[in-house]
């Protein structure tokens, strides 16, 4: 596809306001100055300071610091750039995008709110509301004949743009997903006694199963990943194997073999499916940074055979094939959701978005009255395990988002084993989440 066709060539430049300028909406600042026919004209970051700094990173002349939507847009028409702690104050009259890149959860539904409501396409990279409002917040956009669009360089936009490829040209998608985070060596794969090739009789999937239980699961499958698989369920329709996943511990060359149906020899009970994949690393051997993948399975009658002089990543008997994107460029290439977007009026990470799915969480231990849900950077509530979960109607007796109850106090003690539900967590009542649920 030319994309510089496609996209560029227009007298007016997009104008675009980014919220967040952690490492993602850095890299993505720093990409826009050398995109042409886009701008990103204001910046927002809870942490002033912190967006100062990211600014003088970018090696952008020093941002005015304004309160109101009004002094941002008198700064603008002085041709200085402004910078707002308060992402709803963003001057949204005179942006034709915005990009959410906060992390947070509750800001990122606010902000997404006001930039659809004020007339802006939404691009979000802060997964914590999209798992949680995501559909809510297409919903909105679609009303508004607006678009809401993941973004391109992170992982749900990049899955999602390789299934979509998928199913444009027929082929039949097993398994989606992304790398995970517990590359294995090599070395310690061998000391546990378990290599790519099945011992005793056992079969791949089993060996395979064995070697990655020996890994902690929390290792292997990480919250964020929750969320992420969570976004491409709600737009693809696939299913998931089990609640919190399972993260096997694979070679590249096993995961044609794995992640298909358990009938074919694979681990996957049913398909299609989402899973992470966690890659067993020799030295010097090129990782999958952060990359994508999907599983595609030949159907009855398709003859692959000549691609089997090509190496593809194929299963023994030649029927499914790996095709993997082994990079994750962050902010670097989000400039073409803003285009995609603004130009064309069409989301990189697709159209179909609904609630199929949600992301709850259950306790590990005993929780009591008035202890704080705190989350760490990892998105980690210590002794909480983050599960996917089909949704229900949002009630005081039903699952309440992770994301909805992160950062807020319990009500009631739970016990050990149980779903969070609406009940047991104080919620403001105001919450923006709550709302758009």
């Amino acid at each position: 596809m030319d994309w510089r066709a496609l996209l560029l060539p227009r007298e007016k430049p997009v104008a675009v306001g980014l919220i967040g300028l952690g490492s993602f909406g850095l890299s993505f600042l720093r990409q826009s100055l050398h995109v042409p026919g886009m701008s990103v004209v204001a910046l927002c970051d809870a942490d002033g300071e912190g967006g100062l700094a990211a600014a003088e990173a970018a090696g952008l002349p020093r941002p005015t610091i304004c309160e109101t939507a009004t002094a941002a847009q008198r700064s603008l028409e002085q041709e200085k750039l402004p910078l707002l702690v308060d992402g709803t104050e963003l001057p949204f009259a005179m942006l034709d995008a915005v990009v959410e890149a906060s992390g947070a959860p509750e800001a990122g539904a606010r902000h997404g709110e006001a930039a659809l409501r004020n007339g802006c396409h939404l691009v979000l990279v802060n997964k914590e509301t999209a798992c949680t409002a995501g559909p809510a917040l297409a919903a909105m956009a679609r009303a508004n004949g607006l678009v809401y669009s993941m973004a391109d360089g992170d992982q749900p936009a990049m899955v999602l743009e390789m299934v979509q490829w998928a199913r444009v040209l027929g082929l039949d998608v097993v398994c989606a997903g992304k790398a995970g985070e517990a590359n294995v060596p090599a070395a310690e794969v061998a000391a546990g006694g378990s290599s790519s090739v099945s011992s005793a009789g056992d079969s791949l999937a089993a060996t395979v199963r064995s070697r990655s239980e020996r890994i902690p699961l929390q290792q292997r499958v990480r919250v964020p990943d929750i969320a992420e698989m969570a976004i491409v369920i709600n737009e693809t329709g696939f299913g998931w194997n089990s609640p919190g996943l399972f993260g096997p511990a694979m070679h590249y060359a096993e995961m044609a073999s794995i992640l298909r149906h358990v009938d074919d020899g694979g681990l996957l009970n049913s398909t299609p499916t989402v899973e992470i994949a966690n890659l067993i690393t020799h030295p010097r051997a090129p990782s999958m940074a952060g990359g994508v993948f999907i599983v595609i399975r030949a159907r009855e009658g398709d003859d692959w055979s000549q691609l089997s002089p090509k190496r593809h990543l194929m299963s023994p008997d030649g029927r499914h094939i790996l095709l993997w994107r082994p990079y994750h460029l962050l902010g670097l290439e989000t400039p073409l959701s803003v285009l995609a977007a603004v130009r064309l009026g069409v989301p990189t990470s697709g159209r179909s978005v609904e609630h199929r799915v949600d992301v709850v969480a259950r306790t590990e231990v005993p929780f009591h009255a008035g202890q704080i849900l705190s989350m760490d950077k990892a998105h980690c509530v210590q002794d909480l395990k983050a599960e996917l979960a089909a949704p229900q109607s949002d009630g005081p007796d039903t699952c309440v988002p992770y994301y909805v109850a992160a950062g807020h106090s319990m009500l009631r003690d739970v016990p050990a084993g149980r779903h969070l539900q609406w009940r047991d967590v104080d919620i403001p009542s105001d919450s923006s989440l709550r709302r758009l649920r």
